[in-house]
């Protein structure tokens, strides 16, 4: 279960740290309402996403939604399943700072389908996934980290060029199944 955890909330980290989202703290260490979490720095004053629809509010909504499903993406690849109900808080929080944009009907729904596919493919990209990897075994020892800690595992995982190689030729080659696939259901 711990293991688990540690992807799930290295999978908000790395989007977070790859988004430019500044966090304040990984943590892996169980509170009374949840196995891990990240902290995020507070968002920028006078940030109403209720009564501002500008294209800068717009983007950092994209941008928090994407980083909040990709714990639960990152997740489900790592055991092949999501946890719907442990992911509970994250879902809530993605529909309801969506909701602001996308009202709470069917373009809602259709929205955070889309943001669930992103997460998913974000998480799949190889850059991102041996990132992912490396910060949920760093995590897993240390339970709780600080930002510098978090962007040191991350870069050293970029570094890891024939690992990102391999995972990509892996990932293009299931890509290509899938594709091959949808093709063969449509004809």
């Amino acid at each position: 279960m711990l293991e688990t955890t540690a992807y799930h909330e290295a999978g908000h980290a790395v989007a977070a740290t790859m988004l430019k989202r500044a966090i304040c703290e990984l943590s892996i260490v169980p509170t009374e309402d949840s196995l891990g979490h990240i902290l995020k720095t507070k968002p920028p004053d006078g940030f109403r996403p209720d009564i501002n629809g500008d294209n800068r509010t717009l983007a950092w909504i994209e941008r928090e939604v994407l980083i909040g499903l990709a714990g639960p993406a990152a997740e489900a690849k790592h055991v092949g399943r999501y946890d719907h109900r442990g992911a509970r808080g994250d879902y809530k929080m993605a529909a309801n700072l969506a909701s602001h944009h996308h009202g709470f009907g069917k373009v809602l729904e259709k929205y955070l389908d889309y943001m669930v596919a992103r997460a998913e493919d974000f998480v799949a990209a190889p850059h991102h996934w041996v990132q992912i990897e490396d910060l949920a075994a760093a995590i897993l020892v240390h339970k709780v980290m600080k930002p510098k800690a978090i962007r040191e595992v991350c870069r050293a995982a970029m570094n890891d060029s024939p690992r990102i190689i391999a995972l990509g030729k892996s990932w293009m080659a299931e890509e290509e199944r899938r594709q091959a696939k949808d093709l063969a259901t449509l004809g």
